[in-house]
């Protein structure tokens, strides 16, 4: 389900693409992976702030993979 969403988000399903990332947490995607992504596809949608908790709950779990990242990405969410 984790790459269906990544298909889905890149062709603009949001909606799609956020059930698929439900589900692939659901079979145990790692959650630090699942909010980041979840994240990138509210900011797709323009949903700033639930994108911004989003990317936040994925620093948080994993601040050496996504700390950098999500730096970079919440200024934009303001």
């Amino acid at each position: 389900p984790y790459y269906l969403g990544l298909a889905a988000n890149a062709e603009g399903a949001f909606d799609e693409a956020e059930a698929q990332y439900k589900a692939a947490l659901a079979r145990g995607l790692d959650k630090a992976v699942g909010a980041y992504a979840r994240g990138l596809n509210a900011m797709g949608q323009g949903r700033k702030a639930e994108a911004a908790a989003l990317l936040a709950e994925a620093k948080a779990a994993n601040p050496g993979r996504y700390g950098a990242k999500v730096d970079e990405l919440l200024p934009r969410l303001k």
